[in-house]
């Protein structure tokens, strides 16, 4: 054993498991972490951190080839299901043309799965909005956890076990002869401010390029030349079938995991049950009917965007179609941190203008100001719900208040109602808001920094302010929440190791009005549980459900039924909303 070194002589030895570095001092509790770097020492806020045995800077700088790096080979995953346990890559259909022309300039990928699917991801799946990835030039992450599922390394990775450069340098000669870069990974101890490495340059073949860019914008359903990327084998219906029923059963086995940890909630179960229960046939039928005009309305979003199609709400809106196209139904998943449900890849996540055109024959009911209005009532806002309550529109208020078009205030609104800052602090000014006005609006900087100051001046914001201030004072006094199912969810304390670690104030905030919502849509669901031959919930979107009668002669009979459900609900936990019918 080596001899202790002679500056440690007088620190006081402590357990190692209960160990937390403060203000550069070794306490009894010390938080010791070990990530690829090897172990460091933390505070629990990550102003302050220490390591054992830093790597030198030559073996940090990811454009020197390690020294120790030798011939490397990795199989790939013997699977897929490494789709369902990342969400970092997502199996997809190109043209056979396209996979020819893409397997004709990077031959290794015949040979050699992992490097295919980090081609794929690189040209395909890196498009979607995930932490402010690019479109086409640098910037695009590179985690470690998507490199090691393609690597089939990913219990090793989880395990401290493998170095993500082994990866790329593989990929840097083998794939793009040495015409691929990266930055390097930035550490820090609280896991959500990580800086993942990203692309630095990359050189993709113009013709390839243009073969994707041509994949994204039009539907592939228009040739029969339809194959799987990661496999190169035929598009059938038997392969869509397999790939529906393994995401099913991935994410029911995840779902009731995570939903009997969180106490067995029933009605999150059921809707969970109901939800990814449907038939196919009916997701099937609008993709089959009107995918190309949700193509041609994501073109209008492009014609309409500043940014084009290098816009990220375009961008993401076409990753979403190509993906339905793959998968036409939506799978649910349930989170931890979250009583909604998710349907990554879905109708449900796609741009409410571009879904409207795919989804024309079904019937959208939404909650009137549903968000505004449990938070009003959860945090006894009692100017604003007079307000609601006296048949006011917050919208029709706000509008005249600031004369700004309602998908920038929407959003503004949402941001103040969930956390984000509303004033200048130190000099800073609140990002967040000015960015959400300057966006929507299409309006300076300037301009959006006036409207906030209106918008914060109205007496029912400012109301609204303080009783969010309060409740997040209560919970971080209190340290959890309980939500309406009986679901606990706790601020995660200094040696928080579970699901629960990455909690905040704002998530239990969040949380918190998700459940009621979940309550108030629920009636709904009881209404067509069980009668689906008669009509059906097609689509869950949160504040809101697409129904699909039957018989479309009883429409107005159905919508009726619904909204008398869910307008009861309201009334017996006091919350001024109400079930609209309104166009998709």
């Amino acid at each position: 054993m080596s001899e202790r070194p002679q500056d440690l002589e007088d620190r006081t030895e402590v357990p190692f498991e209960d160990s937390q570095y403060k203000n550069g001092k070794v306490t009894p509790n010390t938080i010791i972490g070990w990530d690829e770097k090897g172990m460091f020492l933390y505070e629990k806020d990550g102003s302050s951190f220490t390591r054992t045995g830093d790597q030198s800077d030559e073996d940090q700088n990811p454009d020197q080839r390690p020294e120790d790096l030798e011939d490397i080979y990795f199989a790939g995953p013997t699977d897929f299901t490494i789709y369902h346990e990342i969400g970092w890559i997502d199996r997809v259909t190109v043209r056979r043309s396209t996979l020819n022309l893409i397997e004709r300039h990077y031959p290794a990928i015949r040979e050699h799965l992992p490097l295919r699917l980090l081609l794929q991801y690189l040209l395909l799946n890196r498009h979607e909005i995930k932490l402010n990835s690019t479109w086409e030039g640098e910037g695009s992450p590179l985690p470690a956890e998507m490199l090691a599922a393609v690597a089939g390394r990913l219990e090793q990775h989880r395990s401290r076990n493998f170095r993500a450069k082994d990866m790329l340098w593989w990929a840097k000669h083998e794939l793009f002869d040495g015409a691929f870069a990266w930055t390097d990974w930035d550490w820090h101890p609280d896991s959500w401010q990580r800086r993942y490495r990203r692309v630095k340059e990359l050189s993709i073949a113009p013709e390839v390029t243009a073969a994707v860019q041509q994949e994204r914008k039009t539907p592939v359903t228009e040739t029969a030349e339809r194959v799987w990327f990661d496999t190169g084998t035929k598009y059938t219906p038997q392969s869509a079938s397999d790939f529906r029923t393994e995401t099913q059963q991935s994410i029911q086995r995840q779902g009731a995991d995570i939903l009997e940890q969180k106490g067995g909630p029933e009605v999150p179960r059921a809707i969970q049950t109901y939800l990814n229960d449907l038939p196919v046939d009916g997701f099937n039928k609008v993709v089959r009917n009107h995918i190309e005009e949700a193509y041609a309305a994501a073109e209008r979003l492009s014609d309409e965007a500043p940014g084009g199609d290098h816009d990220p709400g375009v961008r993401h809106a076409w990753a979403l179609l190509r993906a339905i196209e793959d998968c036409p139904k939506p799978f649910y998943e349930a989170k931890f941190n979250t009583p909604r449900l998710y349907a990554p890849g879905s109708l449900q996540l796609l741009n409410r203008e571009v879904r409207a055109a795919l989804v024309q024959d079904w019937t959208l009911l939404d909650l009137k100001s549903a968000q505004l209005a449990v938070c009003a009532h959860q945090w006894d806002v009692g100017p604003l719900l007079d307000f609601l309550r006296g048949g006011g529109d917050i919208w029709d208020e706000l509008i005249s208040c600031v004369n700004l078009p309602k998908p920038a205030l929407k959003k503004a609104l949402y941001a103040i109602t969930f956390g984000a800052r509303v004033q200048w602090v130190y000099g800073s000014p609140p990002s967040t808001i000015i960015d959400a006005l300057t966006e929507e609006a299409g309006i300076p900087p300037a301009k959006a920094e006036e409207a906030r100051c209106k918008l914060m001046a109205h007496p029912l914001m400012k109301a609204l302010y303080e009783a969010r201030e309060e409740r997040l004072e209560q919970i971080e006094r209190d340290g959890f929440i309980e939500d309406c199912f009986g679901s606990v969810l706790e601020l995660p304390s200094s040696n928080t190791q579970d699901e629960n670690a990455d909690a905040s104030v704002l998530t239990l905030l969040a949380a918190e009005a998700a459940a009621t919502e979940m309550r108030l849509l629920w009636p709904a669901f009881e209404e067509v549980i069980g009668n689906e031959y008669r009509c059906k919930i097609m689509l869950y979107a949160f504040d809101g459900v697409y129904i699909k009668p039957s018989d479309p002669t009883r429409e107005d009979l159905w919508v009726e039924k619904l909204q008398g459900a869910v307008a009861q609900q309201a009334e017996d936990l006091g919350i001024p909303t109400r079930l609209e019918l309104e166009e998709s």
